[in-house]
């Protein structure tokens, strides 16, 4: 937006500048604020008046004032708005010059046609402004109608806050307009209007291409790809920034060279002669599909890439553009992909463990490695295309079932144990294991089974042994309760004790002596000495213990005790004296008065 420009006979004064109150307007923008006001002052100065252009919304483009009365009624209606502030006085909307003004210039945007609109001492003619299929805004013309008679001067004069005398003067000095110069002048905004709509919609057009053209370079400057840009002489004459990270060159040093520079040595000759045979018949395709291409680095390296041309036309010249995508990180990948399918083959092929492969979309098998051919005795090429169920693997149905469901529940299947049937018949016990994976973007179960029938038969054989044991457990300790006697385990090394029997009834204690010195203090004073000598003498020579000796009870009396033991090897390196322990106090007694009596 700009200022507008008051014009008396060569003279131009420079209104407030407008330019802040909205946006830069599309016709501004178009125009230029010095050609558009140069261009308003020579249309309006032919027959005086004011001029302004409005954008569709109202913003207030360009005014340009060039006749005395007009420039007054437009100083007066501004002051009448209590502001000298452009801005501030187009919000008041009070400002009688501009409301009539853009009132005129609105009806023309909305009717698309020209309007007409008569006030007391003005007149206003607006037109449209076209730019494309669309109208983009009203250029409004006022000229003024001095009022002449006295009650028309007085509501002008009231109407702007002029005095009569004013008011008469101007309507003196400014006489009304011929006709044929009003029709002229009116003519002429039509032309202007046409004019500006053409201008703007060229330059909207050449915006429109430079984004377009900017949008463009963006896309293909930080396009993933390397992308050069040649003539068919194979002259290089644009690149990309991923073109010199791709090759090493620098942009200067590939500009102008051919593009052979970026073809490996040996078939830089061959690469002319196909260059050749593009530029006869371009298409958009792909560079010798199936090849392996290379792209020469400015070190001399070449690195794996994939290349598609696609041919431009810039007036009669052919230029064609080589998409130049990278693919070493690709290459590795599919080299680490072969390696890892060849190392699962061989796994495969050469595990002790019965592998089979199974499609996951039919439960059909797929492979299996020789050791599953060894263990059920099917061929391969009896396998492939038939389920376990058709192969009757299963040697009972009801376990396969619940396999099958365990693997549905959960994808996978662990250590679940199954009866197997062989090819011959014979049956054998396996722990099953099954997981989904993805092989060849398909989906897959890969399923293990380990033979175990040995493993069970051993199992058999100890659990039976732990019941013959525990049967034996339960009758040696039924003779130690019906014998009376106390059972020791004493671990020579440790020195700990272990109790079974019935000490605790013998000897009173609820808490049984767990170590050899507890124990020993619970010895009489007098025959520690022999019980530790007895001990010593056990240890050394590693002979069976027997000994009698006073063990405190738990009221603090003594009873006499009878200790019988055997030196053994529980484990190795480990050393027991195993024995019993018997009060044979009353026995004692016994014989001691038997003995009297005889």
């Amino acid at each position: 937006m700009s200022a507008p420009t008051h014009t008396v006979g060569n003279s131009h004064e420079a209104a407030p500048d407008l330019s802040d109150l909205d946006g830069a307007k599309a016709i501004l923008d178009a125009v230029g604020k010095e050609v558009l006001e140069k261009i308003l002052r020579d249309y309006i100065e032919l027959g005086g008046g004011s001029i302004a252009i409005y954008d569709k919304n109202g913003g207030y483009v360009l005014p340009v004032v060039a006749s005395r009365y007009c420039s007054k009624l437009w100083e007066a209606s501004l002051h009448s708005c209590g502001t000298t502030d452009i801005a501030s006085a187009l919000r008041s909307g009070k400002w009688l010059c501009h409301e009539k003004s853009w009132a005129a210039a609105q009806a023309a945007i909305e009717a698309g046609e020209a309007s007409e609109a008569s006030h007391p001492g003005l007149r206003v003619h607006a037109v449209p402004i076209r730019a494309g299929t669309g109208v983009i805004g009203a250029i409004s013309i006022g000229y003024g109608e001095p009022p002449g008679e006295d009650g028309a001067i007085r509501e002008v004069a009231a109407e702007y806050g002029l005095t009569l005398d004013e008011l008469a003067r101007l309507d003196r000095e400014n006489p009304p307009l011929p006709a044929w110069l009003l029709a002229r002048l009116q003519k002429n905004v039509s032309t202007l209007a046409t004019l500006i709509g053409k201008i703007v919609e060229a330059r909207l057009a050449e915006k429109a291409a430079r984004t377009s053209e900017a949008r463009l370079h963006a896309l293909v400057e930080f396009a993933a790809d390397a992308m050069v840009l040649a003539r068919a002489s194979g002259e290089i004459v644009a690149v990309n920034a991923q073109t010199e990270k791709l090759s090493g060159y620098s942009r200067d040093e590939l500009l102008g060279q051919p593009i052979e520079l970026l073809i490996p040595e040996g078939l830089r000759a061959a690469h002319v002669r196909h260059r050749a045979g593009y530029a006869s018949n371009p298409y958009p395709r792909a560079m010798d599909i199936g090849l392996e291409l290379h792209c020469r680095r400015k070190d001399g390296s070449e690195v794996p890439v994939e290349i598609s041309l696609s041919p431009i036309r810039s007036g009669d010249e052919l230029l064609v553009m080589s998409t130049i995508r990278d693919v070493a990180e690709r290459a590795r990948g599919k080299r680490a992909l072969e390696a890892s399918e060849r190392k699962f083959r061989d796994i495969f092929e050469r595990s002790l463990n019965s592998i089979a492969i199974i499609s996951a979309r039919n439960g059909r098998y797929l492979a299996v490695n020789p050791q599953w051919e060894r263990l059920t005795g099917f061929g391969m090429h009896e396998v492939v295309g038939r389920t376990p169920g058709e192969l009757n693997l299963f040697a009972n149905k009801e376990t396969y079932r619940r396999a099958l469901c365990e693997f549905e529940i959960a994808n996978c299947v662990l250590n679940f144990e199954a009866e197997f049937r062989r090819k011959t018949g014979e049956t054998f016990w396996v722990l099953f294991s099954a997981v989904q994976v993805e092989l060849d973007d398909a989906p897959c179960i890969l399923s293990f089974i380990q033979e175990i029938t040995e493993q069970r038969r051993a199992q058999r054989e100890l659990e039976s042994q732990a019941a013959e044991l525990g049967v034996w457990k339960r009758r040696h300790d039924a003779i130690i309760r019906a014998s009376g006697q106390a059972l020791y385990i004493w671990n020579v090394v440790t020195g700990e004790l272990a109790w079974e029997g019935n000490f605790k009834t013998a000897m009173g204690y609820d808490v049984l002596p767990a170590t050899l010195d507890q124990w020993i203090e619970l010895v009489h004073p007098e025959d520690r000495q022999t019980v530790e000598a007895e001990i010593r003498r056990v240890l050394q020579t590693r002979s069976p213990v027997r000994l009698v000796f006073r063990l405190r009870h738990a009221d603090g009396s003594y009873r006499l005790v009878d200790s019988t033991g055997y030196f053994i090897e529980a484990r190795p390196g480990v050393h027991e004296v195993v024995g019993f322990l018997v009060d044979v106090t009353e026995r004692r007694a016994l014989e001691e008065a038997e003995r009297r009596s005889t």
